[in-house]
């Protein structure tokens, strides 16, 4: 396989950009990309909890009915109360649907991953934010 002038010179051009922007650091347009320098050791999605305790979408329920749930651990809401009040006007704004299923009693739960060991396993959790009653869709 045989490399063209090209090629070299692309290849040559994008390890002097790599090496100038280390050296530089934020001076624009070396730009080290700050995105990747801190990898968020955990993540989180809503989830609902019916009773058999197997997490579900939010949105297979409908006709929601909720009010805060009992705070047990603090630490679960160290960084999110601002988007779980947002989730509670929605979920009480929530068109009604016409089910004909049965209000089932529902945790909506916030579902965390975190690596807090790099090497270790994910660790995941559920901070329940509302204790409401749904339908099933």
């Amino acid at each position: 396989m045989k490399i063209s002038r090209l090629q070299l010179v692309g290849v040559g051009c994008a390890a002097l950009y790599v090496l100038t922007a280390f050296r530089v650091g934020e001076a624009f347009p070396f730009a080290r990309f700050h995105m990747f320098d801190h990898i968020q050791p955990r993540a989180s999605r809503l989830v609902a909890l019916p009773p058999d305790g197997r997490p579900h979408e939010v949105s297979e329920f409908a006709n929601w009915a909720c009010s805060p749930a009992p705070v047990h651990n603090d630490d679960c809401f160290s960084s999110y109360p601002e988007s779980d009040a947002r989730v509670f006007k929605e979920l009480q704004s929530s068109p009604t649907v016409d089910s004909q299923k049965p209000a089932v009693a529902v945790a909506v739960a916030r579902r965390e991953i975190s690596t807090p060991d790099p090497e270790g396993p994910a660790v995941i959790r559920y901070c329940p934010i509302l204790s409401c009653t749904a339908q099933p869709r």
